[in-house]
């Protein structure tokens, strides 16, 4: 019996010891960064900073060497799939730029705490304040602008599935693979003897 694996969309191509060991790396990295405790304004500035580069060029990373990996057809993809695609590339990048542009390495230095933060909760407590999102910088406007267009796309597309779980999937019988050959005669596949059934 060949059972389908149980994880996303990657675990078949992903074997499970890389996500273990990514996992040990990861906390080994947290481990090293507790021990030596920086001070809280050297920990919120500089190192939130370079995790934020450092993850986004990883999932970059990823999604290059998938889609390396991944064949060339394009089933089921609709041509909005393609436009959230780009779009989301696009919001993607806009907030790498946004990090490097507000923290001042590369222009003015600009806190998002003071100013995108509170504007983003006061929307979802349904008492929007445009004037915090007026004050910050044209870089954090261009990525909340492509972050809306990118909202609005969601039902057309593929991100519609984010909010629907596959409850049933977890209750579902294995799918057993047998050749055409096999099951025709009857045989099991497998290693197991044929025995016979009562």
């Amino acid at each position: 019996m060949t059972a389908r694996p149980i994880g996303g969309a990657l675990s078949d191509r992903i074997p499970p010891k890389f996500v273990v060991l990514t996992s040990l790396a990861g906390t080994g990295v947290m481990a090293v960064v507790a021990a030596f405790q920086p001070p809280p304004d050297f920990w919120s500035a500089v190192t939130f900073i370079t995790l934020a580069v450092f993850l986004g060029i990883g999932t970059g990373g990823v999604f290059a060497w998938v889609a390396r990996r991944s064949p060339a057809a394009s089933v089921g993809s609709t041509w909005n799939d393609k436009l959230m695609y780009a779009v989301l590339l696009a919001a993607i990048v806009a907030g790498l730029a946004t990090t490097l542009l507000g923290s001042g390495v590369v222009g003015e230095e600009s806190n998002y705490r003071e100013t995108v933060s509170p504007w983003f909760r006061s929307i979802w407590i349904l008492q929007p304040r445009g004037d915090l999102m007026a004050q910050a910088s044209l870089a954090f406007h261009i990525h909340v602008a492509i972050a809306m267009v990118l909202f609005a796309l969601w039902p057309f597309t593929r991100l519609v599935h984010a909010f629907s779980a596959p409850v049933a999937y977890l209750f579902r019988p294995y799918i057993v693979y047998r050749s055409r050959d096999v099951a025709r005669n009857g045989e099991l596949i497998g290693s197991q003897p044929h025995r016979r059934g009562w």
